[in-house]
């Protein structure tokens, strides 16, 4: 693996506002973990250099200005700005080149499954595999071939061939990819939505028959003002019996 390398300077404290100058001036406030932790920072331009092409999974020297021996590091964690989405922190391990080292490697999958001609879909739900080895030894990334996988049939972590050097401490059960049958929409069918909608007669039924405490329709209006015009008319009619009996 290829070791990029990266500047840095001390900084002497770890405050907001000097961590935020800082930035304004094109670095990322740092810090590298190992014998003895030390606040650093490295120029934005440069790590994000490093960065786009290694990733975190790669070994970085840095050359920590004062100082003529350089660091090898690697990423251990990055903090990102929510609003702008660059890298506003760093924190990084230095590492003991005689000693064995755990890390999470990319696993690349290449070539076409064969059951995609077969309508199948390629689902990956392992992108990074946990691997033990010397930190001269990490690789970049993990290629398998899924060439020959059909519809139905998966791969596990225990396909994958470790380069030597590699130790897979990842649990080899778990699965790396499937090639799937694709997921189906449920339609509804025609009948069934004509069914949920009432029909023209009981929608004119239900209308007749107003809900309680509603105010009642115009036709139960008209019948009420009848049955009060013929109660009016029968005091009148009373009224005239009463006058032919005077005379």
């Amino acid at each position: 693996m290829e070791t990029m390398k990266i500047e840095a300077i001390k900084r002497t404290n770890a405050q907001k506002s000097v961590n935020n100058d800082l930035r304004t001036k094109g670095y990322i406030p740092s810090i590298m973990y190992g014998k003895e932790n030390t606040l650093i920072a490295v120029k934005r331009a440069a790590f994000d250099k490093v960065f786009s092409k290694s990733g975190e999974h790669s070994l970085i020297d840095i050359v920590i200005d004062g100082e003529g021996k350089a660091r090898r590091v690697l990423i251990k964690d990055y903090a990102i700005d929510p609003v702008e989405r660059h890298i506003i922190h760093v924190d990084f391990l230095e590492v003991d080149e005689n000693r064995k080292i755990r890390t999470n490697i990319p696993v690349h999958l290449t070539g076409t499954p064969a059951g995609i001609t077969e309508g199948g879909v390629l689902e990956h739900s392992q992108y990074t595999v946990y691997v033990q080895c010397l930190p001269s030894n990490i690789p970049s990334h993990i290629d398998i071939d899924v060439t020959q996988l059909n519809m139905g049939e998966s791969l596990h972590l225990s396909d994958l061939v470790m380069p030597a050097g590699v130790e897979l401490v990842d649990d080899p059960k778990k699965a790396l990819c499937a090639v799937v049958a694709p997921a189906k929409l449920e339609e509804v069918k025609p009948a069934a939505a004509a069914a949920a909608a009432p029909a023209e007669g009981e929608a004119a039924a239900a209308g007749a028959a107003p809900a309680a405490g509603a105010a009642p329709g115009a036709g139960a209006a008209s019948a009420a003002g009848a049955k009060d015009a013929k109660a009016e008319a029968k005091p009148e009619a009373k009224g005239a019996k009463d006058a032919k009996a005077k005379k």
